[in-house]
């Protein structure tokens, strides 16, 4: 394993690419070069409780609603690349963690996802999943400032202290 930190000196200049460009996916021709026709998409649950899950989603599908996130998040600056680790598996294929830092409402967000990537014929690198740790749209409203000066009741059964 490779780790890179906010200078990501030594960094493979594929995997430096494919993370420059990955906040690229509104111009097609980065997404067809980035993602195949279809992706695996792990995600953190739906509200309610529901268990983390992994979907197959196509490409379009999963580009269409990462471009509808950057509007939503269209106010902030972008966000800056940090910390990298890398673990080959073999020849072909890696797994990257990356950190991204952006500045909040409310102060600073963490980013944090795994990428599952395999090598092209050229030298370029293609998402075959992508596991976010972090829900960004969540942290955001989290941040967001609070309007109303009441107290909100407490769900019956919710606990205080």
């Amino acid at each position: 394993m490779s780790s890179h930190d906010d200078s990501l000196a030594g960094l493979d200049p594929a995997v430096r690419q494919f993370l420059q460009d990955w906040t690229r996916l509104d111009d097609p021709a980065v997404a067809q070069r980035l993602l195949g026709p279809v992706i695996l998409v792990g995600g953190a649950g739906v509200a309610g409780g529901a268990p983390p899950s992994t979907t197959a989603l196509p490409s379009e599908r999963f580009v269409a609603a990462v471009v509808g996130r950057q509007h939503a998040m269209a106010d902030l600056p972008a966000p800056r690349l940090g910390r990298v680790d890398v673990v080959e598996l073999g020849a072909a294929r890696l797994v990257v963690t990356a950190q991204w830092h952006v500045a909040g409402p409310g102060g600073p967000l963490e980013l944090v996802g795994d990428f599952l990537l395999e090598r092209t014929a050229g030298p370029g690198l293609r998402a075959l999943a992508y596991l976010p740790r972090t829900d960004v749209t969540a942290m955001v409203a989290g941040q967001a400032p609070v309007v109303d000066d009441e107290e909100a009741e407490p769900d019956a059964g919710a606990v205080r202290s």
